[in-house]
């Protein structure tokens, strides 16, 4: 068994597409934070990495405007990157349902049916220990 790992495999629009086509066997599980966590913690990392020079607050209210137009650019023009749509998207990236639901049609186009889609979180094992 073989893993690898980036969360902005979810994220990016056409890296699942690209996944399941090229390796339609795999299996696809997908680990989920807080998504309030998430974004923080992200902003952190990229403040520390220089890649954001605003507060958090302020890098939350400038991500839709950062965001405008570069899902369509990203799709347009495959060898396109996006500065803004990989590191500043804090608040985007944690909108969880619109990715799992793009991944889970990636998958469903592929040539495989026995691929899947996972979704787990620590706070949905918590849960599920209660009774």
């Amino acid at each position: 068994m073989t893993f690898e790992s980036s969360p902005y495999y979810l994220f990016h629009p056409l890296a699942l597409d690209r996944i399941a086509a090229d390796l339609p066997d795999v299996k696809l599980v997908v680990l989920v934070r807080d998504p309030v966590e998430r974004a923080y913690s992200a902003h952190a990392h990229e403040a520390a990495r220089g890649y954001e020079d605003l507060s958090f607050a302020a890098a939350l209210e400038a991500e839709e405007g950062r965001l405008d137009g570069e899902v369509e650019r990203l799709l347009g023009d495959p060898a396109y990157e996006s500065h803004a749509h990989r590191h500043q998207a804090f608040r985007s990236r944690g909108e969880y349902a619109v990715q799992l639901e793009r991944a889970a049609a990636s998958w469903a186009a592929s040539a495989s049916t026995s691929s899947t889609v996972t979704a787990s979180s620590p706070m949905a094992r918590a849960n599920s220990t209660r009774s």
